[in-house]
């Protein structure tokens, strides 16, 4: 019984940890291209716009 319960837990893991990284690579899918946009609609210099903290 405790076997069949540690594998169930696995399961929900991968699966958090797989949607997490999916979010993390799209979200950088999507911002990376934009950073030239935002270096020529805010007039800023290219390491404000990639390393803003």
């Amino acid at each position: 019984m405790h076997e069949n319960q540690s594998n169930s837990n696995y399961k929900y893991i991968t699966f958090i940890l797989t949607w997490a990284g999916l979010t993390i690579l799209m979200s950088m899918y999507i911002m990376i291209p934009l950073t030239a946009t935002w270096i020529s609609e805010f007039s800023i210099n290219e390491n404000k716009a990639i390393f803003s903290y």
